[in-house]
Order: C-alpha cells, then sequence, then structure tokens
C-alpha cells in the first residue's frame, strides 16, 4: 500500500549492520531524493570503506519509492538480488545491502493516513453486466470453450523444456576486497566460465591475496598459459599469488583469468541450479617495488629478516613487516630463480615450526645455491607469517568489537591505534576498513590515539 507523500510524517534509514548498528537517519515527508555513499556531500554519510562515495539513490516520489545504484564498485543487494542503476520499487520495512552495511527503509504514516491510502485503494463494486458478459463469456457454451484454451495454454506453458543459461559476462573486471565474483546459486551469475581481472604494472612484483572454494578446480591463467591450479574444495582456502609481471606482458596491465574447471562454454545452456559452483572474495593486491636481483643483497635481507622474527613480541609491527620483507624476498629469488608466478596457499591452521628457523633454512640453501629448497622454504615462512599476521588482525578485530558494545572508548582508541600500527601498508583493505573510525577521533580521543601510536612506534609491545 502506497501512501501519498503528503501523508507521511517521515522516511527512516536505519544502519541493521554497519559501524554503527541501531543508527538512524530521518527526513520529513514529501517529495525528493536521498542521496546515500561515503562523501560528505551524501544526505546519509556512510562510515563504510566497502561503500563508494556516490554508492546509492533513494527517489522518494508520488508514484512511490524507488532504490537504484548510484554508480557504485560493490553495488547494491536488495533480498538477495542486485539492484542496478535503473531505479527499483522500495517498500516500507525492505533491507538493502551496500558494501558491507545494511540499511533498513521505513515510512512512517501520519496519523489517519493508513485508512485513507486503504480506503482510495478499495475497488468500486461493480455495475452493468458481470465481468464474464462484458469479455463476450456470458453463455455456458462460450465458458467451456474459453476453459478448454486455458488448459491447452497450461499445458504448453508448463511442458518440460531446456533451461537457458543466464548472460555472461566477459568484461575485465577490477580487484574488490569486498566483492564475491563467480557462479553461486541465488548471488552472482555472470561468470560461470570465468572471470579475468586487469592489474596495473607498477611494480617489479605483486601479490594477491584471495579466497577461493569450487565444486571442479580452478586454472589461472595469463592468456592461455597456466600459471596456477588450485583444487577443487567446499570450504574457502586462502591464497597469496606472486608474479613477475614483466614476464608475462609489456603493456600497462596484465590480464588475470581464473577459469572454472567445471564448465566449458561450448556445453552451451545448462540448469543454473546444477552449475558447478566457484568464486573468488577478499581479493587484495600488493606491491614489491623494491627487490634486488642480487644473491649477496638477498641473503643480507634475510639476516635483518631473521633477527625481526626472533624479536616477534617487540612491536606490533614487526609481523607486517617481515611479511613485506619475505615477499620482497620471494620476487628477488623468482627472479634469481626464472621463476615468473608462485601460489602459496595460506595455512588456515599455522605450523608450529618457529619462523625464525625456517628463514634461516631459506639462508643456508641460498648459501648452497640450492634455489628450489630455498624457495620451497621462502613459501612456507610466508605462508606462516602470513596466517600469523591473519590471526592477530581478527582477534584485533574482535576486541574492538567487544569494546565498542561496552562503550569502552579509551580502550577502543588503544586498539584501534595498535591495529593501525599492525598494518602499516596504507593500501591494506583491513586496515582502511577502520580509517574511517580514526578520522572521526576528535579532542581527548584523538590526543590519545596519536599518543599510543607514537609509543607503539618506539617499539614497545602492543
Amino acid at each position: 500500500m502506497k501512501i501519498a507523500p503528503e501523508d507521511v510524517q517521515e522516511y527512516r534509514f536505519t544502519v541493521v549492520r554497519g559501524a554503527k548498528p541501531g543508527s538512524r537517519v530521518s527526513f520529513e515527508g514529501g517529495v525528493r531524493s536521498v542521496r546515500i555513499g561515503r562523501a560528505v556531500e551524501n544526505d546519509i554519510v556512510v562510515n563504510d570503506a566497502t561503500v563508494s562515495r556516490a554508492h546509492a539513490r533513494v527517489d522518494l516520489r508520488a508514484d512511490g519509492w524507488f532504490l537504484a545504484d548510484a554508480g557504485s564498485s560493490a553495488g547494491i543487494e536488495k533480498m538477495g538480488f542486485r539492484v542496478g542503476a535503473t531505479p527499483e520499487p522500495l517498500d516500507s520495512g525492505d533491507e538493502f545491502k551496500l558494501g558491507d552495511t545494511i540499511l533498513k527503509f521505513e515510512v512512517v504514516a501520519k496519523k489517519g493516513a493508513i485508512k485513507k491510502a486503504a480506503a482510495e485503494a478499495k475497488p468500486e463494486a461493480p455495475a452493468g453486466p458481470g465481468p464474464l458478459a462484458r469479455i463476450g463469456l456470458g453463455s455456458r457454451r462460450a465458458q467451456l470453450l474459453a476453459l478448454v484454451a486455458v488448459a491447452i495454454l497450461a499445458v504448453l506453458l508448463l511442458w518440460p523444456s531446456k533451461p537457458g543459461l543466464p548472460p555472461q559476462s566477459n568484461q575485465p573486471l577490477t580487484i574488490n576486497y569486498a566483492v564475491t565474483t563467480g557462479w553461486l546459486t541465488g548471488s552472482d551469475e555472470s561468470h560461470l566460465a570465468g572471470a579475468t581481472f586487469d592489474i596495473p604494472i607498477d611494480a617489479d612484483g605483486f601479490g594477491i591475496y584471495l579466497q577461493t572454494a569450487s565444486k571442479s578446480g580452478i586454472e589461472i591463467r595469463s592468456g592461455e598459459r597456466v600459471i596456477g591450479s588450485i583444487q577443487p574444495s567446499r570450504a574457502w582456502q586462502s591464497f597469496l599469488l606472486v608474479v613477475l609481471p614483466r614476464a608475462f606482458t609489456r603493456d600497462t596491465k596484465l590480464a588475470l583469468s581464473f577459469k572454472n574447471l567445471g564448465y566449458d562454454p561450448s556445453q552451451g545452456d545448462i540448469d543454473p541450479e546444477q552449475a558447478p559452483f566457484w568464486a573468488v572474495t577478499k581479493m587484495y593486491l600488493t606491491r614489491v617495488i623494491d627487490a634486488s636481483s642480487s644473491q649477496a643483497q638477498l641473503a643480507e635481507e634475510l639476516v635483518g629478516t631473521r633477527g625481526l622474527a626472533e624479536r616477534i613480541t617487540d612491536n606490533v609491527g614487526f609481523r607486517a613487516t617481515i611479511v613485506q620483507s619475505l615477499r620482497r624476498a620471494l620476487v628477488t629469488l623468482m627472479k634469481l630463480s626464472g621463476r615468473s608466478a608462485v601460489l602459496i596457499s595460506l595455512p588456515a591452521k599455522i605450523p608450529p615450526d618457529p619462523l625464525a628457523e625456517r628463514i634461516q633454512l631459506v639462508s643456508d640453501n641460498l648459501a648452497s645455491d640450492k634455489l628450489g629448497a630455498a624457495m620451497d622454504d621462502l613459501t612456507f615462512a610466508i605462508a606462516k607469517a602470513d596466517a600469523e599476521l591473519s590471526r592477530d588482525y581478527q582477534q584485533m578485530v574482535n576486541n574492538i568489537t567487544l569494546a565498542r558494545k561496552r562503550e569502552a572508548g579509551d580502550e577502543e582508541v588503544v586498539l584501534l591505534a595498535t591495529l593501525m600500527r599492525m598494518l602499516p601498508d596504507l593500501t591494506d583493505p583491513r586496515r582502511r576498513a577502520f580509517a574511517g573510525d580514526v578520522r572521526q577521533l576528535a579532542g581527548d580521543r584523538a590526543k590519545l590515539y596519536n599518543e599510543t601510536l607514537d609509543r607503539l612506534g618506539q617499539g614497545v609491545s602492543g
């Protein structure tokens, strides 16, 4: 039931999931458009790094309420379906998802407005001839013929037919940490055969972190060249793909394709419900800019990295520094050994081997010119260091959430500073997820944040 704009007391937008669950923004009744996004010029400003600066628009019109995508990168979902640039109807009580934030739309009517709308919507009693007579079915014979025609039409409509495959997208994509791409029934149904990502080339090497799940396995390709294979798994698996881009192209971008091994486009249309699932998500890019090509310099850098690993508890930023150092070492070792791509499986359970000892094994094999063995030990060390950093990050996120629930403001500020020091890479999406919370700090809380950041930067354990 739609309510006339003049009968609306207010429109409400409530945060169901996001930075401040339960917070609400209201607008007076009438006709208007509500802009939603991360930029401050929006009518509703969403503090979420996965939300675009101009993400969504809600049109409050005389003929109803409508939701549309304003050109976001993460998209909009309502009731599990993607909403595009074409406005879609919105009802009071509907929830819609922008990035990692969910908003609830509600219409509060003025007193008596519901009864008024119901009365206006109530159909008048029919006058004159009955409805069958008005369409030429007044006689018994005409009614029987109409029933036969309906029965034949129903048989034709319900007769089993081969289901059609939804349109597939072949457009190259950009890496987005907040987006899941692939083929999941009820979700993204535009990349059954696979998906291609365009990676800008501005470094010696780069690493792509990602999570995958697939029924039949996935191949990672550059053109027709296979550079990595992922085995089937119903559970999400985490990987790091390290690539030397100049080994594949001299262009400004490198196209990396993820091919679903469970489907061959030549098979044609299939039942979408029976299509083999696959997906990639939590993807983000790290650049390795200053990797050397010298074996002697690599050996020297590994000494420093091992020293940090032996003092891992002395500073909250050491673990991220070690991960960055090991990535640079891997790019150098790839140059020395002629490897152009390495796919590393990141374990869900952290290996018990001491990290410093594993780095020493890399150095020992390097000194003996055993580059293959050094590569094996180095990928193991990276997997362990990354898994430990992910564990510490998740623990920090849980602690921040608990501090917010207890309304322990000072504790939350200290934890935010610790997390920022733990992840020094400004492009890391895990860091950016909390950057908005830091920007909102003011007064004594901002002072406490800066003091904590300075203290942790001086090597004091967090």
